[in-house]
């Protein structure tokens, strides 16, 4: 029975991590790919958003990664005495598990710097968000507020009376918000 818990325990640990891996990486690769035609566009605007919190998951998932490999090289880790008590895992087993989730660790960290640093614009044919590329015709509604040189979008049908699809605020810079409400009150008719 205990080699079956561990078995399954290994199994579902390397798989979970192998497919988020994946899947984040795959991820990783489509950001810096927008990223790559946002530089090659002509951008008729630069939007700015508060991304502190991206900066805040990287630092914590690569200090897991530090904290997990210190873990993973320590034979007397409490994470290693209660897998090989419990679970009967060998030495070799927990650090072959450990490698699968600090990989994992280190490619959601790399997301999370992709994200943070990632630029975003008003362009000709839509919005390079962090996020991703968003076409005219997938936006729903937006709110400017020149005050404060802010602008939000909805990506939703229900637009604004729920916050999912809704943009962060993006910050344009005072002299450009004429040019922004004409780019955006051109593109209207195209908004569903």
């Amino acid at each position: 029975m205990e080699e079956l818990l561990k078995l399954i325990v290994m199994g579902v640990s390397i798989g979970v991590s192998v497919f988020a891996t994946v899947s984040l990486a795959f991820a990783i690769i489509a950001r810096l790919h927008e990223q790559k035609q946002l530089y090659k566009s002509i951008q008729l605007l630069q939007l700015k958003s508060f991304k502190l919190h991206y900066i805040v998951f990287m630092v914590i998932t690569f200090a897991l990664v530090l904290y997990l490999i210190g873990q993973t090289l320590d034979r007397a880790s409490p994470e290693y005495r209660f897998f090989a008590k419990n679970l009967g895992f060998s030495r070799g087993e927990f650090i072959i598990v450990s490698i699968f989730v600090e990989v994992f660790l280190l490619v959601a960290s790399t997301y999370f710097s992709v994200l943070a640093f990632a630029k975003s614009a008003v362009v000709d044919k839509g919005l390079y968000l962090g996020s991703g590329f968003v076409e005219w015709n997938e936006i729903y509604d937006y709110v400017v507020n020149e005050k404060s040189s802010r602008v939000i979008f909805t990506l939703s049908r229900e637009s604004f009376s729920t916050m999912r699809g809704t943009t962060p605020p993006y910050k344009v810079l005072p002299e450009d918000m004429s040019k922004l409400v004409f780019i955006l009150n051109k593109n209207k008719n195209r908004f569903n």
